[in-house]
């Protein structure tokens, strides 16, 4: 990878010493949790409406940006939002970012949907610069995805997932295509993300690889007495490169997560690691498959490494990335633990003189326009929430009941769409794709591609299908507030908001293999039994 953002930094300076948590707020700056749907998204090839929880959302935290931000052709502050912690039973906040805008993009933020059973989260997306309406569509049919077909173009080429495709009055399948790899450029995946108004369409565009997306900040935690007036500034930065070792998709929340989810207890219910999720009948990755041919560049057991490692963590507990900043600079006192930390300060990060990325100073006069349109990202979720509630008030809880597109014009901030002033590099040309084309849903053949759960098994091939059982997790994390009869197991038993302890045995210099399942012995055919002859029949 180009940009390896913070991975001299640890080898040039301690860290700075954790400021104690804020006593009025209870701040609580987590190393684990909701990544910001701004800096990536895990792509549903079937997209389901998102979780319901019965608690309301707190007001959104007054958060300012920081004075510094990555150097880029047009980075901009996107704020923060509330997100919903199963294992807490709270909501924690996901906190703002600088981000590299892909060009032609602007941000739509997402927002907390009232429904009839609580709180309903419909997530944000790249909405194209060139389109001045928004269309919410029907719901598409299922997938007809299975896999690449035929000879990848070049050697860094990405397979991208074949999409149904409105036309008219009905929807026609555009098949999967091959798209030549680009430096520094990825071809993100065309998906649906469902709201309650219908189902809007993202079709493929350029960003930026995930260690070029901007900076991203540690997730918190509050305490009860948060209080009105209080304003936040973000000041943990999370390390992609070690982000990228360390992520997990949620599809069903939409979200990626990262650090500690190794438990299998995780998986089982939907949130899986990284390499299982990207080529799963669930959804496809480019983003995965761009960063795992980038380190196979210098490291080409870089894709299997993130197996072994992911297996060698369920195992050893001590060996996980701590939970909380806080915990994590505890942890950094101890010998070769580089691998377990995925957060910095900012002030640090700042500070490396050889950091491979740039940081610059945001100017006062920056900041404020900065933080002027944070209160439009606001303004443009609330006229989301009644834009799309007024059509989609009568589409039932599990869908979407139109039968016909609808368009909508929203309102965009005043960031949206780079300044005349501002001169951003022009991204490749688009790929070529096919023509969509009239296909029936109901004779499509069954999948054979695995369920994430189905990768995640010690005996898994690559390319051998292992089930075709419905894709829903069996096993999910409770809804509010019905009482779950399975609850999560104890494991790992340092939930938030406790800190784990201090480990004793550092990560392994090389984890241990994962050892295969064993064979079956072969069946011994059972002996033969001679069958008696009958004897002569008796006379009248």
């Amino acid at each position: 990878m180009a940009c390896l953002l913070l991975a001299a930094v640890s080898a040039a300076q301690a860290p700075t010493p954790p400021a104690p948590d804020d006593k009025d707020t209870g701040v609580q700056e987590l190393t684990r949790g909701p990544v910001h749907e701004a800096f990536g998204q895990p792509a549903q090839f079937n997209p389901e409406p998102g979780e319901v929880v019965a608690k309301a959302p707190p007001e959104a935290v007054e958060e300012l940006p920081p004075d510094q931000k990555p150097e880029g052709d047009d980075v901009r502050w996107i704020p923060g939002y509330w997100q919903w912690d199963d294992e807490s039973k709270d909501f924690l906040w996901v906190s703002g970012l600088w981000r590299n805008i892909p060009p032609g993009r602007n941000w739509v933020p997402g927002y907390w949907n009232k429904t009839a059973e609580g709180y309903q989260w419909v997530s944000g997306f790249w909405a194209s610069t060139e389109t001045a309406e928004t269309e919410y569509l029907p719901a598409p049919p299922e997938t007809l995805e299975n896999g690449p077909v035929g000879e990848a173009t070049t050697a860094d080429s990405v397979w991208m997932p074949g999409v149904w495709m409105w036309r008219d009055t009905r929807y026609l399948w555009r098949p999967g295509y091959w798209v030549p790899g680009q430096a520094n450029w990825v071809w993100s995946s065309p998906h649906y993300d469902w709201t309650p108004n219908g189902y809007v369409f993202v079709d493929g565009y350029w960003d930026y690889p995930l260690q070029q997306r901007g900076l991203l900040f540690a997730p918190v935690m509050f305490g009860n007495q948060l209080r009105p007036g209080y304003a936040y500034t973000p000041s943990v930065v999370i390390d992609p490169l070690l982000l990228a070792g360390n992520l997990f998709a949620r599809p069903r929340y939409g979200h990626y997560y990262f650090g500690d989810y190794y438990a299998a207890n995780y998986a089982t219910a939907g949130i899986y690691p990284w390499f299982s999720y990207a080529n799963s009948r669930r959804g496809y990755d480019p983003l995965y498959a761009y960063t795992a041919t980038s380190f196979a560049s210098s490291n080409p057991n870089w894709a299997a490494n993130q197996r072994t490692n992911y297996f060698n963590l369920q195992q050893n507990v001590a060996a996980r990335p701590a939970r909380t900043f806080a915990a994590q600079q505890q942890l950094a006192r101890t010998a070769n633990t580089q691998n377990q930390i995925l957060a910095r300060s900012l002030a640090d990060v700042a500070a490396a003189k050889n950091s491979t990325v740039r940081l610059a100073k945001v100017e006062a006069a920056e900041l404020k326009t900065q933080r002027a349109q944070t209160a439009e990202f606001r303004k443009l979720a609330t006229e989301r929430v009644k834009l799309e509630k007024a059509e989609g008030a009568t589409a039932p809880k599990t869908g979407t009941a139109r039968t016909a597109p609808a368009k909508v014009k929203l309102p965009v901030t005043a960031s949206a769409g780079a300044s005349a002033s501002v001169k951003v590099k022009a991204p490749p040309a688009a790929p070529k794709q096919p023509e969509p084309a009239a296909h029936d849903p109901a004779k499509a053949k069954a999948s054979t591609l695995p369920h994430p759960e189905d990768v995640l098994k010690p005996d898994f091939k690559p390319g051998v299908p292992m089930g075709k059982e419905p894709v829903t997790p069996k096993n999910p994390l409770p809804k509010e507030p019905v009482t779950p009869k399975n609850p999560l197991p104890k494991e790992p038993a340092n939930l938030l908001p406790k800190e784990p302890a201090v480990p004793k045995n550092p990560l392994p210099k090389e984890p241990p293999a994962v050892v295969p399942m064993p064979k079956a012995p072969p069946m011994v055919p059972a002996p033969k039994v001679p069958v008696p002859k009958p004897g002569p029949k008796p006379k009248d």
